[in-house]
């Protein structure tokens, strides 16, 4: 037997982002959007070195994820070694835009770790 939802789909609904907040309420992704800024590009090794405690399969899966959200590119040159860089889309910056006022409301109520790029 199915579950019926009783979400109306209107825009003051959170239904239709139910996917998105699913994404954003995951701690890495909001860690990896904060430290990721338009046009400075960011190497999968910094992104490791400045997140603090994720594991090197979180750190891949959670850019896979946001890669295929259409929040960051990943870009590989043809190089050997290959290098690889993440950068914000334009959707990227502006889920930024949209969570760093929660970022830095959670900085003043002096919540450890959050927006200080160690997450």
């Amino acid at each position: 037997m199915s579950k019926k939802s009783n979400c109306n789909h209107s825009v003051e609904s959170p239904c239709p982002i139910r996917g998105i907040i699913e994404i954003i309420s995951k701690r890495w992704t909001i860690c990896i959007t904060s430290l990721l800024e338009p046009g400075k590009p960011m190497r999968y090794s910094e992104l490791k070195n400045k997140l603090r405690g994720i594991s090197p399969k979180t750190l891949s899966d959670t850019l896979k994820v946001l890669e295929n959200e259409n929040f960051i590119e990943r870009r590989v040159y043809p190089e050997t070694p290959p290098r690889v860089d993440y950068s914000l889309t334009e959707e990227g910056v502006e889920l930024k835009q949209a969570i760093m006022p929660l970022v830095r409301w959670t900085q003043k109520r002096g919540t450890p770790h959050i927006g200080d790029h160690v997450c």
